[in-house]
């Protein structure tokens, strides 16, 4: 099967490691991680590869939705194939499950990651479980469209009490890099931040490359596209373009 891989580059480590490890010849083509300040433009940039990507079997994205940024992408000659999470914290992560549970209740917390600080553009990353919703509307207005638990979720994400002094660093053993952690924690420090560390697993990204498409990932068909969910589990769908 051919595949190519459209990518963040803030998870070039993790994808060389695992195309390495499973000893698969992948094409990869990367964005920058600054491109995600402007989630409208990130969106054209992957549907520009898309479409000057010919003669695959399916073109992977490793990326979440990412402010929206997946919303709208559209599957011409081939199958689409993209985790379903809200950003790449939950790739770093390993599963929406672990995501949730350290998030629960600190939707606020910036985190970072060998591959995410050693790229220009800053050593922090918000979640972006929210960021895709809006400001304009009632908690009244999200509980009749999405559901009561659904609705808590994304009022309390984009509606934080307060700005978090906690900040969390993602570990992935295979691809840590102790000089860049060493960088983060000294700006960290300086910010008066307190750094929780947390392991990483590289399961979501070894699936993606290696075929292994099972629930954790929508696959979109040619002829559809992507649609964002506002949705904790299954945060995006497949539907005709």
């Amino acid at each position: 099967m051919k595949l190519k891989l459209i990518s963040c580059e803030v998870l070039e480590r993790e994808a060389l490691y695992c195309a390495g490890v499973a000893g698969i010849h992948i094409e990869i083509e990367y964005t920058e991680k600054a491109a995600h300040e402007k989630p409208e433009l990130l969106q054209k940039r992957i549907q520009d590869i898309i479409d000057r990507s010919k003669d695959y079997d399916a073109i992977l994205l490793g990326f979440g939705l990412c402010g929206n940024a997946l919303n709208g992408l559209r599957a011409a000659g081939c199958r689409l194939v993209v985790p379903k999470a809200h950003d790449c914290c939950t790739l770093f992560l390993g599963s929406k499950k672990r995501f949730n549970e350290l998030f629960e209740g600190r939707e606020s917390m910036p985190w970072g990651s060998t591959g995410y600080c050693e790229k220009d553009g800053g050593y922090l990353r918000k979640s972006e479980t929210g960021s895709v919703i809006g400001y304009d509307r009632t908690y009244e207005q999200y509980v009749e469209e999405y559901g009561k638990e659904n609705a808590e979720y994304i009022w309390e994400t984009i509606h934080p009490e307060r700005e978090s002094d906690d900040v969390l660093f993602i570990k992935i053993p295979e691809t840590y890099d102790h000089s860049v952690y060493s960088e983060f924690e000294k700006e960290m420090t300086k910010s008066g931040k307190i750094i929780t560390m947390e392991e990483g697993n590289m399961s979501i990204i070894s699936k993606l490359v290696n075929g292994d498409w099972d629930d954790d990932f929508l696959i979109v068909e040619p002829g559809n596209e992507i649609s964002a969910l506002y949705d904790k589990e299954e945060v995006m769908c497949s539907r005709f373009a």
